[in-house]
């Protein structure tokens, strides 16, 4: 059985001393789908840990120049590393040293000569237990994004629209129609932006409890690019901005309609809010083997590195006003990169401050035969 968080296999790190114990772990393991790496000193296992992310270690006690307790011991000192859980290995099996080994810091205690039957079923529960408890976090940081977006992104708008009907209802006949009409007029932008947030978080809910119908199919990418075009133009046209198409490829590929009407519909959105009235935008496409490219390019505010690695992740904020000043969430990238995953794709973000932001994807032409 091969276990997966986001389509990759577990990696566990072995650490032991001679290489042939290393061979004899690694030959029960790898053919249960796990990705092995391994270290033969106690330094190199604390750098590997340090620098990667390990769903379990498998250490040796009796090891030279640093033994195991006190690799184990410098693991859970640091925060980086201390919740990577460690089964330690041992011909070891005197009550002292496995006491020892619980008091460090270990998860549970493997006893040379391996029975491979024994030695499998505990490392599935550890790496189980591990993914359950990182999916865990995950799941808990999204939930506070998401009371964030509800309690701030949705509220204030709609104290806004409060505020402005009461204002009306107190003060109709004073007013002109001048002053109805400005106030009218901000109603309708934040009941729109409100509407956009809600239909985008009944999106990424769906997703998340896997109510989202997937029904891809083959479309010409002549069709979803004209359908977003028709959706987004007269947003880019109220600031003046001219979107540009370069189809190197216009052939069909394999997609769920909705889903990248949705992405594309969100992407050229990004890039018109971020862009300057007067200038453009460019929607292209290009073909290699069996993979379609489509990129958004603008010539806007671009972003800083440290915000290019923040996007596209529930539980980061990235807040920056458009050049008129338009909000955003951010919950339209994590929209846009949990559909294209869905579609065994890939998404991603170059982007410069001040010269602009290319946003692109990437789709199959053709059914994949990746699960």
């Amino acid at each position: 059985m091969t276990y997966h968080t986001k389509n990759q296999p577990a990696r566990i790190l072995i650490v032991d001393d001679f290489i042939s114990n290393i061979q004899i772990l690694a030959n029960m393991l790898k053919p249960h789908g796990y990705d092995i790496e391994f270290a033969t000193t106690g330094e190199e296992a604390i750098d590997w840990v340090s620098q990667e992310p390990f769903d379990l270690v498998l250490l040796d006690i009796m090891m030279p120049e640093m033994d195991g307790f006190e690799v184990c011991k410098k693991l859970k000192e640091n925060d980086e590393t201390k919740n990577t859980p460690i089964i330690f290995v041992t011909a070891k099996t005197d009550e002292s040293s496995i006491q020892k080994g619980f008091q460090v810091g270990a998860v549970d205690y493997i006893v040379k000569p391996y029975r491979e039957s024994e030695l499998v079923e505990r490392v599935k529960t550890h790496v189980t237990l591990e993914r359950q408890r990182k999916e865990l976090i995950k799941t808990n940081q999204a939930k506070d994004r998401l009371f964030s977006i509800i309690g701030h992104d949705l509220k204030n708008p709609m104290s806004n629209i409060f505020g402005f009907i009461k204002l009306l209802k107190e003060n109709y006949k004073a007013f002109d129609d001048e002053k109805k009409q400005k106030y009218l007029h901000y109603l309708f932008e934040s009941a729109k932006s409100n509407l956009e947030l809600l239909d985008e978080l009944l999106e990424w809910s769906r997703t998340q409890t896997n109510n989202k119908p997937f029904r891809p199919g083959l479309y010409p990418v002549s069709e979803l690019i004209d359908n977003a075009l028709h959706i987004m133009n007269e947003t880019a046209q109220n600031k003046e901005i001219t979107i540009e198409t370069v189809l190197n490829y216009s052939g069909e590929v394999y997609c769920d309609k909705a889903m990248i009407n949705t992405v594309l519909r969100n992407l050229l959105g990004n890039a018109i809010k971020f862009s300057h009235p007067e200038s453009s935008i460019t929607l292209k496409t290009s073909a290699q083997n069996n993979l379609v490219k489509f990129e958004v390019i603008d010539q806007g505010l671009g972003m800083s590195k440290e915000n290019q690695q923040k996007l596209f992740h529930i539980d980061q904020h990235v807040s920056t006003l458009g050049t008129n000043e338009e909000k955003g969430t951010g919950l339209g990238l994590i929209l846009c990169k949990e559909f294209i995953h869905r579609h065994n794709g890939q998404i991603w973000v170059e982007s410069e401050l001040n010269k602009g932001s290319n946003f692109s994807f990437t789709l199959n032409m053709r059914e994949s035969n990746k699960k």
